[in-house]
């Protein structure tokens, strides 16, 4: 029998790396304690990105509707 006891998971230190130096992304974010929503700079960069983004896709749906359009129209002509 060994005298040793077994580790209980609540035991182990968070601030020493896992394996190869590395540590884990529970250990990374521990100590970050504000979201982005409280950082007010950063947040209004997500919404300009998201809205900026959101209107791309847009015209990008746009114009491929109207590419299908005129290939459909040039298949209709060409196909009597």
């Amino acid at each position: 029998m060994s005298n040793k006891q077994p580790l209980h998971p609540n035991s182990f230190n968070t601030n020493t790396p896992v394996h190869n130096g590395q540590y884990t992304y529970a250990q990374i974010t521990k100590n970050n304690q504000t979201s982005v929503l409280e950082q007010p700079a950063l947040a209004e960069q997500l919404v300009s990105f998201l809205n900026e983004f959101k209107t791309m896709f847009s015209q990008l749906l746009n114009q491929n509707s109207m590419i299908l359009n005129l290939l459909t129209t040039v298949i209709n002509k060409l196909n009597p």
